[in-house]
């Protein structure tokens, strides 16, 4: 399982790509992150090292900060996590008030 911030076509190993998102509440998002981390391990493509160090206190799991570029092929899931609302102020470490951390599980198929 992947633990990413952000979703792009150009993710994509090929075409057609089949995509399933599911938005989930924080608490199982941080619940499946657990066990995915102790049964196979996740891998971190969170390209923001402040996004990294909220998902890791958000999850309860170290979560790397590793901007690269990756494929997602068929079989692959991801736990996405997405900042919704207002503007970060520039080089913000917090999500600011009013804010949320959004979880959604995505599936390529």
């Amino acid at each position: 399982m992947y633990i990413i911030n952000t979703l792009s076509i150009t993710m994509m190993d090929k075409f057609p790509a089949n995509l399933h998102l599911k938005e989930i509440k924080p608490d199982k998002a941080a619940r499946l992150a657990a066990k995915m981390h102790k049964v196979k391990g996740v891998e971190s493509y969170v390209n923001s090292a402040d996004h990294a160090r909220i998902f890791s206190e958000t999850l309860g799991i170290d979560v790397a900060h590793r901007p690269e570029i990756f494929y997602m092929k068929g079989g692959d899931n991801a736990l996405l996590g997405k900042y919704f609302s207002p503007e970060a102020p520039f080089g913000s470490k917090e999500i600011p008030e009013g804010g949320q951390l959004r979880w959604f599980l995505v599936e390529v198929r």
